[in-house]
Parts: C-alpha cells; structure tokens; sequence
C-alpha cells in the first residue's frame, strides 16, 4: 500500500479530532507529515520485530580465518544459512546484526535467509515525504495495528481531566489486542510459508 493510504486512514479515523502541528483537525500535508511518519517508522519497525513479515537474503563472502561478520541495518534475525552446495552451515548470533560461521567453513560463498525490518522512511531535514509513490511494505491485515500504534503515540502527550479516558492509553490498548489476535490466526500460517518460501527457492 502507499504511505497516502495510511495518511488517508489516520485523517478519517483515528486522528479525525486533533489537530497536529498547528494543522486543522486531523490534516496531514506537506506542514506535518514528518510527525506523523516518524510515529509510522516505529509503528513498523515494532509491527517487522513482532511478526515475521518480510524476508531478505545476502550473499556473503567468507574468508579464512574469520568468524564474525557485521550484517545491514535491515536484519532482524538470521533463520539459515547455506553454502555454495545448498547445505545447512551452522551459526550462531553473538550480538544484534553479527553473524559468527564456524572457523572449518574457511574461504566460500554463502546465502544467507534473514527476518528483515521495513526500511526507515527519511524525515530528515533535506528528506522528501511523497506520499502517493511511496510504498509501506505491509500486508493490509496488519494496517489496522499500525493505525492503533500511531494513534497512542499521537494522543500519548495529550493531558486529559481527571477521571476522563486517555485515548493515548485506549489506543495502545487496542494495539495490543489487534497484535494478539493477528498472533492467533497466524502463528502456524506463517511458519509454513516461510518453509516454503525456501524450498520454492531452492534453498533447502
């Protein structure tokens, strides 16, 4: 789905009755989109490190007498590894994003199969938010999470009376709802597309 799609979500919805920004109510443009994308990168950045939802895969050039290797900014977890004869190499990881092969592998190629993060959306300075050509790698069940994610954060610093709802608190809430019952319709589906994936590959 493009980015639009979520604004368009968020504007109708969730943020429909607060203003962000100094915008009107519930408007998302070119004033205040980087808000919101920042709250979208850590909504997907939480929503890839909870599910498995994307795979990616490296080649990686082995040389003698090294163990540890530093992997991208984009792996999560390492799920396989296999050498140039499509065989299983053992691995461990000894810190986020190294990679540890055993020395008797000595000097090969291998594949690597890895859980991959969503990329991060640039809300620097000098960063360009189009919404309408940019895409969020995220199957549309999951977009509804994200929406509740976002929302909390939105709402989070917003005081309220006392003894009145904090829909920053409502929202997280629903998030965590959402999640789980994601976790209990697709827990096994995902595992055995996964499998699959590799085998349809040619990996395993």
């Amino acid at each position: 789905m493009k980015l639009s799609e979520v604004f368009n979500q968020l504007s109708n919805g969730e943020l429909n009755q607060v203003s962000i920004g100094g915008q009107s109510q519930g408007v998302i443009n070119d004033y205040n989109n980087k808000i919101i994308v920042n709250h979208i990168n850590l909504g997907l950045a939480n929503l890839h490190q909870r599910f498995h939802l994307k795979d990616g895969t490296l080649s990686l050039s082995t040389e003698v007498g090294k163990t540890d290797y530093l992997l991208g900014d984009d792996v999560l977890d390492v799920t396989w590894v296999f050498n140039s004869e499509g065989s299983s190499v053992p691995f461990t990881m000894p810190s986020t994003r190294v990679l540890r092969i055993p020395n008797d592998v000595g000097a090969t190629q291998l594949e690597v199969v890895y859980r991959a993060g969503h990329p991060v959306f640039d809300t620097s300075e000098d960063g360009d938010i189009d919404p309408d050509f940019m895409e969020v790698d995220l199957p549309y069940i999951y977009l509804e999470p994200l929406l509740y994610f976002v929302a909390s954060r939105v709402y989070h610093p917003i005081t309220v009376l006392p003894n009145e709802m904090h829909l920053g608190s409502s929202y997280a809430a629903k998030y965590e709802q959402a999640c789980q019952r994601l976790e209990l319709a697709n827990f096994v589906l995902n595992k055995e597309l996964n499998n699959d994936r590799l085998t349809r590959n040619g990996w395993v």
